[in-house]
């Protein structure tokens, strides 16, 4: 899904919540809500291409927002099915990938054979443009 996951599986598809999931107070993963960058990225230079936002349904990135439309466990992994659609156009994509927390506040993302780890970003420590975005 968006993530880099194929954070651009989806082109952007990105990971959102589904009725029923698992997760930690109803959210569809057991993560912390809030911004994701790539491991090895500093939050102060977090960039559009590469900054997640996970609201607990799904993980929006900066030209799609997606929802997970089906959680399921194995284990201490995550198989999510999630829909995308681009912000712009309106084109609406579905994706599979397998989210494994390292915490509420890492993860490792696995999508089209390649994986991504992904560490959260206090929105503090932003840059401007998403340090005093409202957040869902």
């Amino acid at each position: 899904m968006r993530t880099i996951i194929g954070l651009a599986v989806l082109l952007l598809a990105g990971m959102a919540g589904a009725a029923g999931a698992q997760g930690t107070g109803g959210d569809a993963l057991p993560l912390r809500r809030g911004f994701y960058l790539p491991e090895g990225t500093p939050c102060a230079r977090a960039s559009n291409a590469e900054l997640l936002l996970f609201t607990g349904r799904g993980f929006n990135v900066s030209q799609a927002e997606c929802r997970i439309t089906r959680v399921r466990r194995q284990g201490e992994a995550y198989d999510i099915t999630e829909t995308c659609q681009d912000i712009r156009g309106g084109e609406r994509m579905t994706g599979q990938s397998r989210i494994l927390p390292a915490g509420p506040e890492a993860y490792t993302l696995v999508a089209d054979g390649s994986s991504q780890r992904y560490h959260y970003c206090p929105q503090a420590q932003l840059p401007a443009p998403w340090r005093n975005n409202r957040l869902p």
